[in-house]
């Protein structure tokens, strides 16, 4: 809870084994964390990630330890995240907003909306595709970003698939 919160690090290979708990405490009474992910390219690295903050832990020799990235927007909310390489990592906000993180560094943010007069969509899920990734939207939205030949650090808006809706009498 917070400003207080603890991270357990549990090895479940063959017999569930208590590794390590990483006691933080929070700057902020609102902040909550509410997403961690594993890097699955350096499972050293952890990306905690909620209310107001982002934080990237490295797991090393029984502890755990905060990296020198610290993710702050007091308005944003970090509800989903994904790894696309070992040193770039993205995080969605509620607000719909796509935050970039390379070598360990914010770089910039990225708008899921293909223009500035579009509503903002909060970013549900997000996931590793080989030339970019996908976002998941309100009301079975799926947006597939790609990387911009021209700047690699820039990625754009190239589709945008509308579920149908399940609901519907049969």
């Amino acid at each position: 809870m917070a400003p207080n919160y603890n991270l357990c690090l549990w090895n479940v290979e063959k017999a569930p084994k208590h590794l390590f708990t990483y006691a933080a405490t929070a700057h902020k009474d609102n902040l909550n964390i509410s997403n961690i992910s594993f890097s699955p390219f350096d499972h050293t690295v952890i990306g905690t990630f909620g209310k107001g903050i982002g934080k990237l832990l490295r797991y090393s020799d029984g502890l755990i330890r905060p990296m020198s990235m610290t993710l702050r927007r007091d308005n944003a909310n970090f509800i989903s995240s994904a790894w696309l390489s070992d040193e770039r990592c993205i995080v969605g906000t509620d607000g719909g907003e796509i935050l970039l993180i390379e070598n360990f560094e914010f770089r910039t943010v990225i708008y899921p909306c293909g223009n500035e007069n579009e509503d903002m969509v909060p970013v549900f899920s997000l996931t590793a595709t080989g030339r970019g990734f996908c976002m998941g939207t309100a009301h079975g939205e799926i947006r597939v970003f790609e990387k911009a030949d021209e700047n690699k650090e820039q990625y754009s808006l190239q589709a945008v698939y509308v579920l149908p809706n399940e609901t519907s009498n049969v």
